[in-house]
């Protein structure tokens, strides 16, 4: 005869030091810091992009953080990717002209239609934002 009984406890639920049952919050594996989401069909902008360009846009896609934004600058990409920091900065103007990228100041913000790092709620917001950065960059160039 068996002497195993099943925990009474549900997976979300654990005994705290007093002996108390509390529930977990069961977090998303989505909204962890190593998250990024991608559009598949937006990944088919790359395929214009010359390989310097993919080379640069790697890095500042794996330093996003939240809400798309990438403050690693220039030359810590051209060294950490081993390339000259002038075509890392030839790759950055070329993102620019793809519509992947922003400059704003020492900063990139990432075009939140092609990949987004950040909450569900902050993504629209987001992508408002980032339609109103373009339009401030494209009105800076004419």
């Amino acid at each position: 005869m068996s002497t195993f009984k099943p925990s009474p406890l549900r997976r979300d639920e654990v005994v705290n030091s007093d002996g108390e049952i509390k529930r977990i919050k069961n977090k998303s594996p989505f909204t962890g810091n190593g998250f990024l989401f991608i559009d598949q069909e937006a990944l088919s902008r790359l395929s214009t992009l010359t390989s310097e360009a993919i080379k640069v846009m790697l890095p500042i896609l794996s330093n996003l953080d939240r809400d798309n934004h990438c403050k690693v600058s220039q030359s810590a990409i051209a060294i950490d990717i081993q390339m000259k920091p002038s075509n890392v900065s030839r790759s950055i103007k070329l993102l620019s002209e793809h519509g992947l990228v922003i400059k704003q100041g020492r900063r990139l913000l990432v075009d939140p239609h092609f990949c987004w790092k950040g909450s569900v709620e902050r993504h629209k917001k987001a992508i408002k934002e980032y339609n109103k950065a373009k339009m401030e960059s494209v009105s800076a160039y004419t």
